[in-house]
């Protein structure tokens, strides 16, 4: 077999958001395969109105390979490439169940129905993601489950004092507000991962919680912030996956997560649940967890052993049989 030249195709950057697809494909360079070429493409244009959009649409059709392989957020690049070259990566539903209205309708048709049509193999990231796009897309094509997976970065574990609570994310689906008010009686330091507004920034203020705040951490960073947390904090309300939940685990950091899935699949009597929309729940929990050492224990030697499940090989492994299989169909 030749050697099979795949594009992957990413987004262009946002200012202020973390950058979790990135981080995920990226690493496939890392992974040796003699009959696999990749190449990194990232949008020219940030993904904001249709001008903008429409010129990613003729970059990418300018730039296709062997293979293409848009890997999340971008989908309807898809609609401008060589259809049966073309994979397709969604990771969620979440604007699709936030808008409503005419505003609904096209983001329907322009980042799942024509992507879809115009795409080879559909991929997504959880058997939810999987459910969620075959309940509200009402597509019958087949969709293939690959799951996320931990980077391949050095998860270095430092035995420093930790003493606090790990927030990852503040986007509206991360449930912030409900998170501060649920830990503005504790005594403790907080770390924040993403942009907070003001109203969130005047609450902390008010409250005298102590905290840090970053924003578009590198890897090494990220992994410095974990290393300084004792628990972390994640009720999030809404998750195509929940790749922070293993990134702690795997950094011996024990999770409070919710109720909901995909969470409570991923974690599997591997952290704390609560009910996300509950903030006498997720206060009790918190306290409990925080003020028991022997079950956070527990939950970290769990935690840990649950994170080993999400390996980075078989789900690599998984899209290079992909590629190929579209590279032998092709060259027929």
């Amino acid at each position: 077999m030749d050697n099979i030249k795949v594009h992957l195709f990413f987004r262009k950057p946002r200012k202020f958001e973390n950058h979790s697809i990135e981080k995920l494909f990226g690493s496939f360079k890392k992974k040796k395969d003699k009959q696999i070429r990749f190449k990194i493409l990232i949008c020219p244009f940030i993904s904001s109105g249709f001008l903008k959009r429409f010129f990613n649409c003729i970059w990418a059709y300018l730039n296709q390979g062997d293979v293409n392989h848009i890997t999340g957020d971008i989908n309807f690049l898809s609609i401008f490439l060589n259809k049966n070259k073309t994979i397709n990566t969604f990771h969620d539903c979440y604007n699709l169940r936030q808008f409503s209205g005419l505003k609904k309708i096209i983001y329907k048709y322009f980042w799942f129905t024509l992507p879809f049509n115009s795409s080879k193999i559909i991929t997504t990231v959880s058997d939810f993601s999987k459910s969620e796009l075959k309940t509200l897309t009402k597509t019958k094509k087949k969709i293939h489950v690959v799951p996320t997976f931990l980077p391949d970065i050095n998860y270095k574990i430092k035995k420093n004092k930790k003493n606090t609570i790990l927030i990852i994310g503040t986007t509206k689906n991360k449930n912030l507000d409900r998170i501060l008010h649920a830990i503005k009686s504790l005594k403790t330091k907080i770390i924040i991962l993403g942009k907070i507004n003001k109203y969130q920034n005047n609450f902390l203020k008010k409250n005298k919680i102590e905290y840090k705040n970053y924003i578009n951490v590198s890897d090494q960073q990220l992994l410095n912030i974990y290393n300084q947390g004792k628990v972390m904090l994640f009720p999030s309300l809404y998750e195509g996956f929940g790749l922070p939940i293993i990134e702690a685990q795997r950094m011996k950091v024990p999770v409070i997560t919710s109720n909901l899935s995909p969470m409570k699949e991923i974690t599997k009597k591997t952290a704390i649940l609560v009910d996300p929309k509950n903030i006498k729940d997720i206060e009790k929990k918190l306290k409990n967890l925080m003020s028991n050492k022997s079950l956070r224990h527990k939950m970290i030697k769990k935690g840990y052993k649950n994170s080993f499940k999400f390996n980075s090989n078989r789900s690599i492994n998984k899209y290079f049989q992909l590629y190929k299989k579209i590279f032998m169909e092709n060259s027929l």
